[in-house]
């Protein structure tokens, strides 16, 4: 398992993917009335139980599975318009 390989505990391991979707929200990129803990845990689910049904000699192949994982996941979570990137330069 992915977080094992990184020694991370459960918690640590949803507390990063709450990290990062918490930070898309603030970049206005994913969308903000979606409960961070609810798809951190939609998104796990997912994941997690992909080997009790994919077949390495099935339909699709693992990158299929990951695009159609990715284009699922994103688009769900994916504001219909993100907020225009704002430059770093300072006004004077």
């Amino acid at each position: 398992m992915f977080r094992q390989q990184l020694n991370l505990s459960p918690k640590q391991h949803v507390g990063y993917w709450q990290r990062i979707l918490r930070e898309g929200v603030k970049a206005g990129e994913f969308r903000a009335e979606l409960d961070v803990a609810v798809v951190t845990y939609g998104l796990l689910g997912m994941l997690n139980w992909a080997y009790k049904w994919y077949k390495p000699r099935g339909r699709l192949g693992v990158r299929e599975v990951a695009e159609q994982f990715s284009t699922l996941a994103l688009a769900g979570l994916a504001v219909a318009s993100p907020k225009p990137r704002t430059s770093r330069k300072r006004r004077r």
